[in-house]
C-alpha cells in the first residue's frame, strides 16, 4: 500500500525537476543570446545574423517559457536588424 509520506516527497520531486527543467532551457537560451551579442559587438555581422535567425527557428519549447521565450525572439530580431544594418543591408529596413 503506497503511504502518504511516500507520494508528497514524489510530487515534490517532479515539481522540482520542472522547475530545473525551465530553469536550464532559459539559461541555455540566455547563453546563446549572449553569443549573438558578442558577436555583434565583435564586428561579426553575418554570422550575428546568421545565427540569431538559427537560434530565433530553434527556439522551441524556450519560447514557452515565461519571461523569456518573447524577449529572446525580440532581441534577436533586433540583433539581426542591427547587423543587417552594419552590413550595409538598408532596404531590408523599413521605418517605424
Amino acid at each position: 500500500m503506497i503511504t502518504r509520506s511516500f507520494i508528497v516527497p514524489l510530487v515534490a520531486a517532479i515539481v522540482l525537476a520542472a522547475g530545473g527543467a525551465a530553469f536550464s532551457i532559459a539559461g541555455q537560451t540566455e547563453k546563446r543570446v549572449a553569443d549573438v551579442h558578442n558577436e555583434l559587438a565583435t564586428l561579426q555581422y553575418a554570422a550575428a545574423a546568421n545565427d540569431a535567425e538559427e537560434i530565433e527557428g530553434g527556439l522551441g519549447s524556450a519560447a514557452r517559457v515565461p519571461q523569456v521565450g518573447d524577449r529572446a525572439v525580440v532581441d534577436l530580431r533586433e540583433t539581426r536588424a542591427t547587423a543587417s544594418y552594419w552590413r550595409g543591408g538598408y532596404s531590408t529596413m523599413s521605418p517605424q
